[in-house]
């Protein structure tokens, strides 16, 4: 699994024994461990992620560095689909799918 070098190995390390928040840590761990030539299926196990996830982390810190591991990043498909209109009399905001012109 290839990563961009971001981070040297030796800083990932470093990360990884400094960071408190437990799914941050999950996600530094399996960076470095793709890092360090472990397969998807060796980090899953070891971290406690599914594979899928793994590649996700991965992937996500290619594009954008410790960035793309943060929380609350938006997911895919998630959040541009869905509208917010204010409830009458609230002003809170409700969520719900778009709808194409076909209906889907």
């Amino acid at each position: 699994m290839h990563v961009k070098p971001h981070h040297a190995v030796d800083e990932l390390r470093v990360l990884v024994r400094k960071e408190p928040r437990a799914r941050m840590l999950r996600r530094l761990q399996a960076v470095l461990a793709a890092r360090e030539g472990e397969t998807a299926d060796a980090i899953a196990a070891r971290v406690q992620l599914s594979d899928r996830a793994v590649h996700t982390w991965v992937t996500r810190y290619n594009a954008s560095g410790l960035a793309g591991l943060a929380e609350g990043l938006p997911r895919p498909g998630n959040d541009q689909d869905r509208l917010r209109l204010p409830v009458p009399g609230n002003g809170k905001l409700i969520c719900g799918r778009r709808m194409t012109r076909n209906g889907e």
